[in-house]
């Protein structure tokens, strides 16, 4: 198994999405094909009912952006 990603960051926030940037591990443990990126939507303000969605990035890439984000309640 790969160590963490390192040095992750957030930035280029917008009002749907945001982009993450990280370095490679220092033990990857083998070549990298992707990484797995998960993130958890939950439903303001009942913050149990949740969903989770991965995606992989394409090949070994170190920056991706999660789009479509929104923000709900009542």
């Amino acid at each position: 198994m790969p160590g963490p990603p390192l040095g992750l960051t957030a930035g280029d926030e917008t009002m749907d999405s945001i982009a993450l940037d990280w370095r490679d591990p220092d033990l990857p443990n083998g070549d990298i094909k992707f990484y797995e990126i998960c993130h958890v939507y939950k439903v303001y303000p009942d913050l149990s009912d949740s969903s989770r969605q991965c995606e992989n990035t394409t090949f070994n890439d170190t920056r991706y952006t999660v789009n479509n984000l929104t923000m709900t309640g009542n």
